[in-house]
């Protein structure tokens, strides 16, 4: 998740996304809403819910 956090920052001028669905499009690999609906931000951070 790391990866695309940071190539979002850098395209977005270092404003965390209001979402993580935003994200989508910077990842390598295809991801589903359900995948991303599984984490939360927190302060900055996306965790797995539940931790």
């Amino acid at each position: 998740m790391m990866p695309s956090v940071e190539k979002y920052l850098a395209a977005g001028g270092g404003i965390l996304p209001p979402d993580l669905f935003q994200l989508k499009p910077y990842f390598e690999s295809p991801v589903t809403d359900e995948m991303l609906q599984r984490y939360q931000r927190f302060k900055g951070w996306a965790m797995p819910r539940g931790v």
